[in-house]
């Protein structure tokens, strides 16, 4: 009875792998299909807006393309608080004694900071 319900188990393990196996065929398939739609249309496009258009494709065709594009004083102010983060990261490094080896307080303090900025 247990080598039943052993081969019962496998080979629900070995049909969900094949359906697995279907589904990533699938998805390659989907994404080739994708990259020689964008070849096609940047071939196509040609002259000075060839980019902006593959830009487009790429974004309407793969969803990790679709950031946002910072431009004008929102960039400009990004760009200075990021610098100044690294900034104070590099003097929490190699300048500060603020974190004594071993003080746990002190260092949670100042890696809260830190974290604070970190994104899941």
């Amino acid at each position: 009875m247990t080598n039943d319900r052993i081969d019962t188990d496998i080979q629900a393990a070995t049909e969900s792998a094949a359906e697995a196996a279907e589904t990533v065929e699938a998805e390659a398939e989907a994404a080739i299909d994708a990259a020689e739609a964008v070849e096609a249309a940047a071939e196509a496009a040609g002259g000075d807006d060839s980019q902006a258009d593959l830009d487009e494709i790429m974004r309407k065709y793969d969803r990790e393309s679709a950031t946002r594009i910072w431009v004008g004083k929102p960039r400009i102010v990004i760009k200075a608080l990021l610098a100044l983060f690294a900034l104070y990261c590099i003097y929490m490094t190699l300048f500060s004694t603020a974190m004594p080896e071993g003080g746990a307080y002190s260092s949670l303090k100042t890696r809260s900071r830190e974290v604070m900025f970190k994104r899941n």
